[in-house]
């Protein structure tokens, strides 16, 4: 119930107080606080019983905060390919105040991170870990050093051409 509570009050404040168009670390925080509560709603549905007592443990409400921070530190990445729209409406991302070079390891370095994390907070082993941490660097790479393709206008365009509006 607090969940539903909280959420209703942050869609307001991301949509209808433009919270979505705060600078680049208010909207994070916005955001990751709504992915928490998505997440630890889902879980508590996910884990009640028929008597209504919640099997989630602390482990399991504290990662719903992981996730939280996982999006506070990585969200960024969707402002990567909208500058131009950021720009026309005056937005201030972390691309546009920082710097695509800048915003891009803003991005790539707690992906490393949290691949790293993942493996540790879980307990998975050594062979389980291989796998998110090797992926995690091609992500980090990807988005540090080559970056990410440059075709979001073109994808657009394409929709619109498709939907007869362009």
């Amino acid at each position: 119930m607090e969940e539903t509570l909280l959420l209703l009050v942050c869609t307001w404040v991301y949509n209808d107080v433009e919270g979505s168009d705060a600078n680049s670390v208010e909207r994070n925080i916005l955001l990751a606080f709504l992915y928490s509560l998505y997440g630890s709603g889902a879980l508590r549905v996910a884990t009640d019983s028929a008597f209504g007592a919640s099997f989630l443990n602390s482990r399991g409400k504290l990662w719903s905060w992981v996730i939280g921070f996982i999006i506070f530190t990585t969200m960024q990445m969707q402002d990567l390919k909208d500058q131009e729209g950021d720009r026309t409406r005056n937005r201030s991302t972390t691309p546009l105040v920082l710097g695509e070079t800048v915003a891009r390891w803003t991005i790539a370095i707690p992906v490393i991170f949290w691949s790293l994390f993942y493996s540790i907070f879980l307990k998975v082993g050594v062979y389980l870990s291989i796998l998110p941490i090797a992926w995690g660097m091609v992500v980090a790479v990807r988005i540090g050093i080559t970056g990410v393709e440059k075709g979001a206008i073109v994808d657009d365009e394409l929709v619109l051409r498709i939907e007869g509006r362009l």
